[in-house]
C-alpha cells in the first residue's frame, strides 16, 4: 500500500484544468506500459509522439510550469512610471511616454503593473500605523536640505519616502550634487551638471538645468559688456 505521504508535491501541488488534462493522459500512457503494450503501439493509440510517450514515462509527478514574470521589461521603466502615476497620468500617457524612451512592450504588462503600484500604494497608507503624513513641503525641504542638518528623524522620514517613491532617488542626488557645487563654486563641475541635468530623463531636472542656463544668458546679456558673451560655444568671457 502506498503512503499518502510520499510524494507530498503532488499533494500541494495546484493544477489548472489544462494541466490536470495533460496529467489524466500521462497516467492513462503509464498504464498501457504497465500493461505491457510497447511505445509504438500507444503512440498510435494516443497520436503521441515516440519520444513524448518516454518523457511522459518518466514523470512522477504533474509537471508545472514556471512561468517567467512578464513585467520584467519594464524594470528600466519603472522609476518613471510611478513618477507618472503620482502625477495621475493615465495608462496610455504612461505608455506613449516610455514609449519614447524606448519601452518595447505593450499596454497589457504595463496596465497591469500599474494596476499594482496604484494598489499598493493604496494599502501603504491604509495599513501604516500608526498614520504618518508629510506635507510635499516637507519632503521638498528633505530633498533639498543636506541629510547632515537633518534630524535622525527626518532622515528616516525621507528613505521611507524614497522606499514608496523609488523616482525621488535620482532627483534628490541630482538636487544634492547641485547644492554641494554651488556651496563649493566648483565651476567644472557646474558646467557637467548642467550638460547632464539637461539630458537626464527625470523632466524636472531637465527643466531645472535649463532654466538656470536661461536665466545664466539672461544675466550675462544685462550685465556683460559688448563681445563679452561667446554664444558659439556656449561660454561667458569674464
Amino acid at each position: 500500500m502506498v503512503s499518502s505521504h510520499e510524494n507530498p508535491k503532488t499533494e500541494t501541488k495546484v493544477l489548472t484544468e489544462r494541466q490536470k488534462e495533460k496529467w489524466k493522459l500521462i497516467l492513462q500512457v503509464q498504464a498501457m506500459q504497465q500493461k505491457g503494450l510497447s511505445i509504438l503501439f500507444i503512440s498510435k493509440q494516443t497520436k503521441l509522439d515516440p519520444k513524448t510517450i518516454r518523457k511522459y514515462l518518466e514523470l512522477k509527478e504533474p509537471p508545472v510550469r514556471q512561468h517567467r514574470r512578464r513585467e520584467s521589461i519594464l524594470t528600466l521603466y519603472k522609476p518613471m512610471i510611478q513618477r507618472l502615476c503620482c502625477k495621475g497620468k493615465t495608462v496610455i500617457e504612461i505608455f506613449e511616454t516610455i514609449k519614447q524612451e524606448g519601452y518595447p512592450g505593450s499596454t497589457t504588462i504595463l496596465s497591469d503593473y500599474i494596476a499594482s503600484f496604484r494598489r499598493n500604494m493604496k494599502q501603504e497608507i491604509v495599513s501604516s500605523s500608526p498614520k504618518k503624513y508629510i506635507s510635499l513641503f516637507q519632503l521638498a525641504y528633505y530633498v533639498w536640505e543636506f541629510p547632515e542638518k537633518l534630524t535622525e528623524q527626518q532622515n528616516e522620514e525621507r528613505k521611507q519616502a524614497f522606499q514608496c517613491f523609488s523616482f525621488l532617488e535620482p532627483f534628490y542626488t541630482f538636487i544634492q550634487r547641485y547644492r554641494k557645487i554651488i556651496q563649493e563654486q566648483q565651476s567644472d563641475k557646474f558646467h557637467r551638471w548642467i550638460v547632464e541635468a539637461q539630458k537626464s530623463n527625470i523632466p524636472e531636472i531637465n527643466q531645472l538645468a535649463k532654466g538656470i542656463k536661461k536665466i545664466i544668458w539672461q544675466f550675462s546679456t544685462l550685465y556683460s559688456t559688448d563681445g563679452a558673451t561667446d554664444s558659439s560655444k556656449d561660454t561667458l568671457i569674464v
